[in-house]
């Protein structure tokens, strides 16, 4: 009988590694770069590190600056612009780490504005409401989640 429980101990020890790498994404919310600056990060992901090259008011990144996104320590997602409070709202270009892109008006991370975005499929230029573009039966959401454009 004790031989039974010492090799499940092990087993159970031994899958614990592969348990650690495959934890649950983050929940929305701020990450700090290494000076201690904060942003916003709506879409965290494992592994996720920020810089930010713009002036830093009450730990908040503040003012015109590039925001650039790390996954394991790879450049990801990019964003040149205005930050409010820590938020992309002014004037800005954000490029994903895919490929898409959208340059225009942002306000409390959101698209919201006249803006365009360019993805594989097409571009869709005009005015974006709170994150969404509707154009007919077009559609697109920027910085909010598809279902809040619906």
């Amino acid at each position: 009988m004790t031989a039974r429980r010492l090799i499940a101990a092990a087993l159970v020890l031994a899958s614990l590694p592969a348990a650690a790498q495959t934890a649950p994404p983050r929940q929305p919310g701020w990450i700090a770069d290494a000076k201690g600056c904060r942003v916003w990060d709506a879409t965290p992901k494992p592994n996720h590190s920020v810089t930010w090259s713009g002036p830093c008011q009450n730990q908040l990144a503040q003012g015109r600056g590039v925001l650039q996104w790390y996954v394991n320590e790879h450049p990801s997602d990019r964003y040149d612009g205005d930050l409010v409070a820590g938020k992309l709202d002014g004037q800005g270009t954000y490029v994903s780490a895919d490929g898409y892109r959208y340059a225009g008006d942002w306000r409390d991370g959101k698209a919201n504005g006249t803006g365009e975005l360019s993805t594989k499929t097409g571009t869709f230029k005009g005015t974006w409401t709170n994150g969404c573009f509707r154009e007919g039966t077009r559609l697109a959401w920027v910085g909010v989640a598809a279902a809040s454009c619906q």
